[in-house]
């Protein structure tokens, strides 16, 4: 779909009353320059890192972008910045904070919920403080996914700032905070302001926040959702806490998917810019594969599904004819850059692992690493791979049982000793395809041994080989998953 020329919804009231608000908005301008000097900065930026694979420089669209605080906050981390908002005051403001803070960013005067933007266009879509007060936030929220790329991340921060004037409880709640607040630091201060009936107009005036968020998200077929409801701790004084204690500020993060094999193809081609050389690489896997298929004179190994070419460099350097094929062009061109900076000879293929354009018995060695876990169909690669192999040839294979603390209690407890439940949303959605996986429920290397004979090698075995080609470091952090060798012969 081409961007969107639809017309956005008439504004309520409501909606003209806050636009009109924000922007003669000193007040909220004074606010967020105090943040942007306070410990804040460093939260937000931890926060959103959280969000994002090591290393990503996103593009990132910030939805009812206000002064800009993001702007500066991500933009000078390097992030590609978009700022929108409906007030061109508020973006005048946002450009002064970005000058004031050497970053640059693009600013366009938009309505949240009709953006001027092409379909997948951003890492990262984020808003703070914004879908509470949008007059069709459903709506909102289909438009921003629009806009958003597949496996991209939205993250939200707001808060149910009106419900208290439509529960009397909540109502009482919020009300004992403001005293406290005005008895403990001297001064008077609303949750929201005084009540008007133009909020009645919002949808979300009442509504049971965030579950109301995340009922819609699903709907539109978002996936890897979580939401921290409070996440206020992490950012607000300590003075703000006690105000508002009973209207807590949430954080909801998502992912855009795709269905099974395109998801883990889009997952790969962004993947392709953070999965660099040095995760888990190390000259033991080529010479662990020259020992059990010695690299004769012009010995030919294709490298299955190579990647950045990790293990295809590894091979170059032992002496193999090395060709590397992937799915993911992004990878492919990865791996190239890599070939040229080592000046090693590679020759590149873009291919299925189940499906390789090469005729029968055109290599002696097929190779890969960590590649055989996400294959939809992983006795089809085997018989593929036993296809393109000469008579005597051999297939060494490394990899890892990864999602098994999916399904395997003990294995889960030890994978959470490692790392944080919470994740970020493409790698959540990454778990939801795994558990689809056939080789996630599968013992294995069992299976793979089993299998290699049935599709036609006339014999397989296979070894744990953690300690040989991982250092110590890798070997505690993916203690969960120890690494073996597959080696199968071609008669």
């Amino acid at each position: 779909m081409p961007k969107n020329e639809s017309a956005a919804p008439h504004p309520s009231r409501a909606r003209l009353m806050l636009q009109e608000d924000w922007a003669s908005g000193e007040t909220y301008d004074a606010y967020i320059e105090h943040e942007l000097t306070g410990f804040q900065v460093q939260v937000w930026r931890d926060l959103f890192t959280s969000h994002l694979p090591e290393g990503k420089v996103a593009k990132v669209l910030d939805v009812g972008c206000g002064p800009g605080y993001f702007e500066c906050v991500l933009g000078s981390l390097g992030h590609k910045m978009t700022a929108v908002d409906a007030s061109e005051d508020m973006l005048a403001r946002a450009k002064r904070n970005a000058q004031s803070w050497g970053v640059e960013a693009d600013y366009v005067q938009s309505d949240a919920h009709a953006l001027p933007f092409d379909d997948d266009c951003f890492d990262v879509v984020m808003c703070r403080n914004l879908v509470w007060a949008l007059d069709d936030p459903a709506r909102a929220y289909a438009e921003w996914l629009r806009v958003l790329k597949p496996g991209g991340a939205l993250l939200v921060y707001d808060g149910a700032w009106t419900r208290h004037f439509y529960d009397e409880e909540l109502a009482a709640e919020v009300e004992e905070n403001e005293r406290a607040y005005a008895e403990r630091y001297g001064k008077t201060r609303k949750v929201c302001g005084a009540y008007d009936e133009r909020y009645d107009e919002l949808p979300l005036h009442a509504a049971d926040r965030p579950a109301w968020d995340v009922a819609v998200l699903k709907e539109l077929g978002m996936r890897g959702i979580e939401v921290d409801e409070r996440v206020c701790d992490k950012i607000l004084l300590e003075s703000e806490l006690v105000l508002y204690a009973a209207s807590p500020m949430f954080e909801i993060s998502a992912a855009k998917t795709l269905d099974g094999d395109a998801f883990l193809h889009e997952y790969w081609q962004q993947r392709a810019d953070t999965y660099g050389i040095g995760s888990g690489d190390s000259p033991a896997f080529g010479e662990l594969v020259d020992e059990v298929a010695p690299a004769g004179e012009g010995a030919k190994l294709l490298d299955v599904g190579c990647g950045p070419g990790g293990l295809s460099l590894e091979l170059a350097r032992v002496g193999y004819r090395v060709t590397g094929a992937d799915f993911c062009a992004n990878m492919l061109e990865a791996a190239a850059e890599n070939a040229a900076r080592e000046k090693l000879p590679l020759e590149l293929v873009e291919a299925d692992a189940t499906a390789l354009p090469f005729d029968d018995g055109s290599f002696d060695v097929v190779t890969s690493r960590n590649v055989m876990w996400n294959l939809p169909d992983p006795k089809g690669a085997l018989a593929e791979w036993f296809r393109v192999l000469k008579p005597g040839g051999s297939l060494v294979y490394f990899d890892s049982e990864w999602y098994r603390f999916l399904l395997d209690p003990e294995v889960a407890e030890q994978y959470h000793s490692l790392y944080e439940v919470d994740m970020i949303p493409s790698y959540r959605m990454l778990n939801e395809e795994a558990l689809k996986l056939p080789l996630t429920s599968l013992s294995r290397p069992d299976w793979d041994v089993a299998a290699a004979k049935e599709v036609g090698f006339s014999s397989a075995y296979a070894r744990d080989v953690s300690t040989v080609v991982w250092t110590e470091e890798y070997r505690k952090r993916w203690a969960y998953a120890p690494q073996f060798m597959v080696v199968a012969q071609k008669l």
